[in-house]
């Protein structure tokens, strides 16, 4: 379920997308119960971000779900939920760790992660 995924099925009228979601959540339909979920942005998202934009935060307190999420992705999780006999898993992945732990300040292009293993980049990561 990327951003790209809500965005498009939500273009869709109300009773399409509920036929979409039916065909590949219900019973009747394919009955998928693993939704990969991308954690914050990824190349299917409509703009770069992180759920830790702000620098030297390593505790995480500024940590926050972005307005895709809010307004589309978990609605649509949701919905998908309310549809399927089973209960889902969510296999949630990353695609870059925020800029400022990164050795090129980028969430794109050649850069790793900063620091050391154990050390506090990679513990917040």
């Amino acid at each position: 379920m990327t951003d790209a995924a809500a965005v498009n099925i939500l273009s869709l009228s109300p009773g399409t997308q509920d036929q979409l979601l039916r065909q590949y959540f219900a019973s009747d339909g394919i009955g998928y119960t693993v939704v990969r979920v991308p954690m914050a942005s990824c190349d299917f998202s409509t703009r770069l971000y992180t759920y830790a934009d702000t620098p030297g935060d390593y505790g995480l307190e500024n940590f926050t779900l972005a307005p895709e999420d809010i307004k589309m992705k978990i609605p649509l999780l949701q919905r998908a939920q309310a549809m399927s006999p089973r209960p889902l898993s969510l296999l949630a992945s990353a695609w870059s760790a925020p800029a400022w732990l990164k050795t090129n300040s980028a969430l794109t292009g050649k850069g790793s992660l900063k620091g050391q293993p154990g050390g506090k980049e990679h513990k917040t990561w």
